[in-house]
């Protein structure tokens, strides 16, 4: 905090607001993992602190997107699980090249 406030005496109440802010509306996970990147990359202010928490956050709603992802899709009733093992026949690729050209 020593930082912000010898580079922001003037407006060090709002940057305070700001920092506060997040406290209140974010896990201390993510905080810690912002903090953590500001120190890394020298980011000494409270609209950065801010932004990298909201970066945080959407790497976090990626990671959760990707591990759902992985779960298995189960039928709804055991008549249609046939379906999900069926596979469409595969012709190849000349067969459709023949048409269009008109040979067949």
């Amino acid at each position: 905090m020593g930082i912000v406030r010898d580079k922001y005496p003037r407006y060090i109440k709002d940057q305070l607001h700001i920092i506060l802010r997040e406290t209140k509306e974010n896990s201390c996970e993510i905080l810690s993992r912002a903090l953590e990147e500001c120190v890394k990359r020298k980011l000494y202010s409270a609209a950065n602190f801010s932004d990298i928490v909201a970066y945080v956050k959407r790497q976090g709603q990626v990671h959760e997107a990707v591990v759902e992802k992985g779960k298995e899709i189960k039928p709804l009733n055991k008549l249609s699980e046939w379906v999900m093992e069926t596979e469409a026949f595969k012709r190849k690729v000349d067969t459709y090249t023949e048409l269009l050209e008109g040979e067949y």
